[in-house]
């Protein structure tokens, strides 16, 4: 049985083989970037694709309960 530990692991695995599949799109339609360049565009798209200012989700926001 997998423990909350074991899930968060697996969350944390599959968000790292999200960005390392989205750094090697990017690399491919910009063959003609640097490393560098390749990682200001990944942080980019980290910190501006939709729903990510309000935590991952596209849609409507709710209130946190306190």
């Amino acid at each position: 049985m997998e423990t909350p530990a074991d899930r968060l692991r697996i969350a944390l695995e599959l968000h790292d083989v999200g960005v390392a599949m989205h750094r090697l799109t990017l690399q491919r339609r910009n063959p003609e970037l640097s490393a560098a360049e390749l990682d200001a565009k990944l942080e980019a798209w980290l910190l501006d694709r939709p729903g990510a200012p309000w935590g991952d989700a596209e849609g409507h926001r709710r209130p946190i309960d306190p």
